[in-house]
């Protein structure tokens, strides 16, 4: 079902045209109506000449049709509303197509187009890359529209005319080949879920779309720049070559290829990036005498500071696009002369921009410059929309200084040419990356060792070269052979831009000895043992030295007996590692024992002092 006209077949099986339900073919032999006009066509690639020359009158109802072959076939489903229908076996294994490529006079932009089918009863993806394996092969995939009577086109994810990527069940389609050695595969990995896909389904669009039209009457091409363009491997200029209908008063509308082939005529128009100014001729051929409209679109895909102007040269008319998206033209001759029409992509303005040296710093810049010998006005903004300068009158050139980063409109108008008009850009500024080291640490061994490290293993960001500085002098990468304590680095690279490290080597933690006693005064008529208690930390082994020649103790916590009065100076050397540390404390022993007794049966006799004899006398008695 759907409007009358040509419609593209095939099988998923061999068959032969009378085992189509519904086909109606004339002008064969056993067909619907055998002396009718001729309605069934297939394609013969190697024919000499035009593309249009491949096309074969079907002779007999019961000619074979093999699988993945198409043809072509005239139904009128507006008094015919019926589908076209086939029974038989199908297979899902892996497909080849019988393909071809043969050079003939008529040269590379008609050799090479084979007339196909999709061989599996289910719709398949043209752009699945699992499901093909292509050889050989121009990227694009063709079918024929019959509603809008003229061939749609399919590439890279860019179509006219309706085109897609899918192929519906039982649908036909072209290919062009482009060497001897050409060769199509298919495996059921290019099958879709999606039996209802609709063959003319529209894609999203980047690229510019011209769209040409008269008293209902259309054709439609495309521009596309980028890398897409050679995404297929197989070079710029292989787009959608165009190929003109065939039916009465249709028009035609396609551009002109670029080098190496700028013969070719494109119904999708692939080229590399749009990064110098180009001109692209578009062309038409016109069905009948009168107004012509080209309606424009995809013109926000461009870059802001892209203009495009069509220009018709027999008028003189430049019509900016990013304004007005259409143009209509009376043509009195339905001959159209080469180069009337051009389309021009510009670069009204051009932009530099300096990025800050350091992350958070404000030393960044922008500056706009117009075309040589261009007054315009230019408006600096913010991405929040703030002005930020305006430049004092016409200049050629204005600069925006003193910038952090961040994201700066330039708008440039230009008073004296009204083809462009207003342009604007996007002005990104990006510091460096902040500097960034990886270090890692090896701690001292014990703790009066000077094994220790931090190594700099890795430095990213900011701008090579980089230089190094420690807190202990050092302007090496790394420092080694160094004690424990905590070091710091001063990291910068060549745009002075800095970043601080701060480590710690460990060692082997600090020993302190201390210790308590039981008593700071040993009274040896109480008793002579003291108790010592071990206060020091981060020993391992002791060492005590009670002054009284009884010879070192090694226990933790001792407890000692001293049998003389006198001062001892008690030493703890406590120790760990290698590591020691010592200290020191006096005990006091006294011996009271008898003194009360002993002192019994003393007399003492004394003097007055103005008698002036100071006397004593002790006599003890036993």
């Amino acid at each position: 079902p759907g409007c009358d006209g040509w419609l593209s077949l095939g099988a998923p099986f061999d068959a032969t045209y009378a085992d189509y339900n519904n086909l109606y073919l004339q002008g064969c032999n056993g067909c619907f109506n055998p002396t009718g006009f001729q309605s069934g066509y297939t394609y013969d690639e190697p024919t000499a000449g035009t593309s249009d020359n491949g096309y074969i009158a079907i002779g007999d109802i019961n000619d074979p049709i093999t699988k993945g072959t198409g043809f072509l076939v005239y139904q009128w489903n507006t008094t015919l509303n019926v589908p076209v229908e086939i029974t038989g076996n199908y297979s899902l294994d892996p497909f080849s197509f019988p393909v071809s490529y043969t050079t003939t006079a008529a040269g590379n932009l008609h050799d090479g187009f084979n007339l196909l089918a999709n061989p599996y009863p289910a719709p398949i993806d043209w752009n699945s890359a699992s499901g093909w394996t292509k050889s050989g092969f121009c990227d694009a995939v063709y079918t024929y529209n019959r509603c809008l009577n003229q061939y749609s086109s399919y590439v890279s994810g860019i179509s006219v005319n309706q085109g897609t990527r899918y192929i519906s069940a039982m649908s036909g389609f072209w290919v062009k080949a482009h060497e001897a050695t050409a060769s199509l595969q298919i495996n059921r990995n290019a099958i879709v879920d999606d039996l209802q896909q609709d063959l003319y389904s529209q894609l999203p669009l980047s690229v510019l779309k011209v769209k040409m039209e008269s008293y209902g009457y259309s054709d439609e091409t495309a521009i596309s720049f980028g890398d897409t363009a050679s995404s297929n491997g197989l070079g710029s200029w292989y787009g959608a070559t165009k190929v003109i209908t065939e039916v009465p008063y249709y028009p035609s509308l396609y551009t002109i290829q670029e080098m190496p082939y700028d013969t070719f005529n494109m119904a999708i128009n692939m080229m590399e990036e749009l990064e110098a100014d180009r001109v692209v001729e578009l062309k038409m051929m016109a069905g009948f005498l009168g107004n012509y409209t080209f309606n424009f679109s995809g013109m926000e895909s461009f870059d802001a500071d892209v203009c495009i102007l069509l220009e018709d040269t027999t008028t003189g008319i430049f019509t900016n696009l990013r304004v007005d998206t259409s143009y209509t033209v009376l043509l009195d001759s339905t001959g159209v002369p080469d180069g009337r029409f051009r389309i021009h992509f510009t670069h009204p303005m051009t932009v530099e921009k300096v990025d800050p040296t350091c992350p958070g710093g404000n030393d960044g810049m922008v500056i706009a410059t117009a075309r040589p010998g261009v007054q315009a006005q230019f408006t600096w903004t913010d991405q929040s929309g703030n002005l930020l300068q305006s430049s004092n009158g016409l200049v050629n050139s204005d600069t925006l200084k003193n910038l952090p980063e961040g994201n700066y409109y330039i708008s440039m108008l230009d008073t004296a040419s009204a083809n462009c008009g207003d342009v604007s850009q996007l002005a990104d500024l990006y510091a460096a990356q902040p500097l960034q080291a990886q270090l890692s640490v090896s701690d001292a061994s014990y703790c009066k060792a000077t094994d220790g490290g931090i190594s700099v293993s890795q430095v990213y960001g900011g701008t090579a070269p980089y230089q190094y500085y420690w807190s202990n002098g050092d302007t090496t990468q790394s420092l080694n052979n160094i004690g424990g304590g905590t070091y710091m680095l001063w990291l910068s690279d060549s745009n002075g831009c800095e970043q601080t490290y701060v480590e710690t080597v460990a060692s082997p933690s600090v020993i302190s000895a201390h210790f308590d006693m039981s008593t700071d005064t040993l009274d040896l008529g109480q008793g002579n043992s003291v108790n010592f208690t071990n206060q020091s930390v981060n020993a391992q082994s002791y060492v005590w030295d009670f002054d009284d020649n009884s010879g070192l103790d090694t226990q933790v916590n001792p407890t000692h007996q001293f049998n003389q009065s006198g001062a001892y100076v008690v030493n703890l050397q406590a120790n760990s590692a290698g590591c020691d540390d010592d200290y020191n404390r006096v005990l006091t022993v006294v011996n009271t024992v008898g003194v009360e007794e002993a002192t019994q049966g003393i007399s003492f006799q004394a003097w007055r002092s103005e008698e002036r004899r100071v006397g004593k006398e002790c006599r003890s008695r036993w």
